[in-house]
């Protein structure tokens, strides 16, 4: 499902890697929606916001090349975030890499939802190679104003109401699938309305945290 990428025959360290491949690596916030996972692609622009309701959220960064797994691990992820009462948000990560070895994938454990975050991909020397902000917020179907309110409930009324299948390749889709079992039902509208314990509507206000 991710975008492929040309890739070398040659595999090398990862602290081979420049600082110049920032502008070929892309980030994704990957979540199983009834075991098939789906990638919601995050911009550069920190206006990402995760709304799927998952304990467990892989975020990807996809490298121009592939590398030797054996030179990855945590130390090369920096990974921060803060909440609406600017609470530090310090979840649990793993890292590991797909058999291509051309994606590094983070998995989180316990994403705080309402949150801010930034990410980043560091070398072996600890040159970053790249970094994303985003935000988790629960049922914020229509990404970009930080709230969930009637619009977003407005927007999964319309695919209940209308129904059709889940076009995977549908980014808008996938965000509308809040509870993640590849439906688009009524599940969905209670997960948005009251699965959060800030209540509905509810907007996020964390300021983007930075590494210190």
């Amino acid at each position: 499902m991710l975008a492929a990428f040309a890739v070398s025959c040659e595999v090398q360290d990862f602290g081979e890697i420049l600082d110049s491949a920032d502008r070929e690596v892309r980030w994704y916030s990957v979540v199983q929606h009834a075991g098939v996972s789906l990638p919601l692609e995050i911009p550069a622009d920190g206006t990402f916001t995760e709304p799927r309701n998952a304990s467990m959220i892989t975020i990807v960064a996809v490298l121009p090349e592939p590398v030797d797994p054996a030179s990855i691990s945590t130390a090369n992820i920096d990974f921060i975030g803060r909440d609406n009462a600017d609470a530090v948000c310090d979840p649990p990560f793993s890292v590991s890499m797909n058999a291509a070895h051309t994606q590094v994938r983070v998995t989180v454990f316990g994403l705080t939802d309402i949150a801010r975050y930034r990410i980043r991909l560091k070398n072996n020397s600890g040159v970053e190679l790249s970094q994303r902000v985003f935000a988790r917020l629960m049922g914020d179907v229509l990404s970009g104003d930080n709230r969930v309110d009637a619009t977003d409930n407005a927007q999964v009324l319309a695919f209940i109401t209308d129904p059709e299948d889940l076009n995977a390749e549908n980014a808008l889709h996938i965000r509308a699938d809040i509870d993640c079992d590849l439906l688009h039902h009524t599940g969905d509208l209670t997960t948005l309305q009251s699965g959060s314990p800030a209540g509905y509507p509810r907007t996020l206000s964390a300021t983007v945290p930075d590494f210190l």
